[in-house]
């Protein structure tokens, strides 16, 4: 598994094109939030409530692969 680059603490995030990366590449939480144009609480409060995309735990980090951002964009698309 390949993730995207990270960037360091305090950079400001350019939304990523979901589409063009491979459905196994691993994101951080904030690139899915940059990515999908929500801040991270918001990404966070849909995580909690189980409305948001798949994601998984990496020790205490959340962490989602890219093709579950992408289904869930699809799954609901208005």
């Amino acid at each position: 598994m390949t993730s995207a680059p990270s960037a360091p603490t305090g950079v400001l995030l350019v939304p990523i094109d979901l589409l063009q990366l491979s459905p196994g590449v691993i994101l951080r939480e904030r690139e899915v939030a940059a990515a999908l144009h929500l801040s991270v609480k918001t990404l966070q409060y849909h995580r909690q409530h189980g409305t948001g995309p798949r994601f998984f735990r990496l020790g205490r980090h959340v962490r989602y692969y890219a093709g579950d951002v992408v289904a869930w964009i699809e799954e609901n698309r208005a």
